[in-house]
């Protein structure tokens, strides 16, 4: 089934969970919108944590994702995070001036 076209309610389970304890959740619903590409879980660790969870990735795996969608990579994660720094850490900014940084003026004194 992989590859497969999958859009609405897709419910993943994990695998051995009759050996799970009675109170352990065994079953997660993702909904899916392959238009929007989309991935929500029950589990709602991506609204929570910011990270997809494994339910959502497995989706993923399922349908032949092959790449994340651009909207779950948070720009901290990326080379291009020391863009957003605050402004007591703007000087270590990729694009910034070396002669303006104070650990810079600080090392040649």
């Amino acid at each position: 089934m992989k590859g497969q076209n999958v859009d609405g309610r897709v419910v993943v389970q994990h695998v051995d969970s009759d050996s799970r304890a009675h109170w352990c959740k065994v079953g997660y619903v993702v909904m899916v919108d392959r238009e929007s590409d989309t991935y929500n879980c029950g589990c709602a660790m991506y609204e929570h944590m910011g990270l997809l969870c494994r339910h959502a990735l497995r989706v993923m795996i399922h349908v032949g994702v092959l790449r994340l969608p651009t909207h779950y990579v948070m720009k901290r994660w990326t080379r291009d995070a020391r863009d957003i720094l605050p402004d007591h850490i703007k000087n270590y900014q990729r694009d910034s001036d070396i002669g303006v940084s104070k650990t810079f003026r600080h090392n040649i004194l």
